[in-house]
């Protein structure tokens, strides 16, 4: 059973309870209740409505924030794929290079830039109507990807160069993710 659409919708917190009675409140001490007085309604209903409007304003500032709501960056940031391929040079003790290509991932996010990634199982597979063709056969043969969020695709190729993958003779595809 697929989930409902509904259940995915972002759900406001409820509005503090002693609200309507903080604002009731607020407009009888500007007079906003009653009985208008002749040449002074005018002037009430004004400050009623200032009254009103400040309060919103108010509330709204003390609002506790939603956790789940993403605050947009303050640039216009895209997300670009950094694709390893290539044969590398395998450790001199021949152990693993994860701890080295960690290291490298954990000092980018330490400098701000979002980051996530992950190592591609051997194997996999090309289907294509015309064939294997050796764009797609080099996909096949990658160890692995990150996603970076950088401003520009020259940020992106800077932070491949810096990557232990190019550093230890292996090749990086970095391509833009549409829509990020």
């Amino acid at each position: 059973m697929e989930p409902d659409p509904l259940d995915t919708l972002r759900r406001d917190p409820q509005p503090p309870l002693d609200l309507e009675r903080r604002v009731v409140a607020a407009v009888k001490a500007a007079g906003g209740f009653g009985a208008p007085q002749a040449g002074r309604s005018f002037v009430r209903q004004l400050a009623a409505a200032v009254v009103i409007f400040a309060s919103g304003i108010g509330v709204g500032l003390a609002w506790p924030a939603d956790p789940g709501a993403v605050t947009p960056p303050a640039t216009s940031v895209g997300s670009f794929l950094l694709l390893l391929g290539g044969d590398v040079t395998p450790a001199s003790d021949g152990s693993s290079r994860a701890a080295e290509y960690g290291d490298w991932a954990r000092t980018v996010a330490a400098s701000g830039i979002a980051i996530r990634g992950a190592e591609l199982a051997d194997g996999g597979r090309v289907v294509s109507a015309r064939g294997p063709s050796a764009p797609m056969a080099a996909l096949v043969a990658a160890g692995g990807y990150f996603i970076v969020d950088v401003e520009t695709e020259a940020d992106a190729v800077a932070l491949a160069e810096s990557s232990p993958h190019v550093k230890n003779g292996g090749s990086v595809v970095v391509r833009r993710l549409e829509g990020r």
